[in-house]
């Protein structure tokens, strides 16, 4: 149909695809030694104390458009608040689903995965969750729309809430 947007008074408007994200389980790790990377050069991590998970992915992203950038988003096994959409209390965990299409990813994942995602954590999984889109910028700047919208993957990963210690302190083997 016909509308005006945004406004009567401004009758332009550029429309663009969003891409809808899609989950996927896998109860193994895959076997990434018969992989082939898609670019040159060797894999890199980045870890920033200065900004926030979602700045760094988009940074990355608008430094080499052809770079796939992932984050892994670490979660307490058997809390169901992290699978669901009411996941909003941490002002962290609401940055990924307030300012990108992950929220959207969340709705989904149990139709996109055919199990119950915390189920599939717990079971020793990960939740590899593809094509979630940036759409607006940080909290601190007002979150504005963004007008190129970085792209990238969240892994999901569950881990112990109080992991074992030995006797000395350190993470038992």
């Amino acid at each position: 149909g016909l509308y005006w947007a945004p406004s009567f008074e401004e009758s332009s408007a550029e429309c663009r695809d969003i891409r809808v994200p899609m989950s996927r389980v896998f109860s193994s790790p895959p076997d990434i030694s018969k992989m082939e990377a898609r670019h040159e050069g060797p894999p890199a991590i980045s870890v920033s104390a200065e900004s926030g998970p979602l700045s760094v992915c988009q940074d990355l992203a608008a430094e080499t458009p052809q770079l796939h950038v992932a984050l892994v988003r670490f979660v307490p096994l058997g809390d169901r608040r992290v699978t669901s959409v009411s996941a909003l209390g941490d002002f962290r965990e609401a940055q990924l689903s307030l300012r990108t299409t992950y929220l959207q990813a969340l709705h989904d994942m149990p139709r996109h995965l055919h199990s119950d995602p915390a189920q599939a954590l717990e079971a020793g999984g990960l939740i590899y969750t593809t094509d979630v889109q940036i759409l607006r910028g940080p909290m601190e700047a007002g979150a504005p729309w963004q007008a190129d919208r970085a792209r990238m993957d969240v892994i999901t990963v569950g881990i112990q809430r109080h992991p074992r210690c030995d006797d000395q302190g350190q993470y038992a083997r």
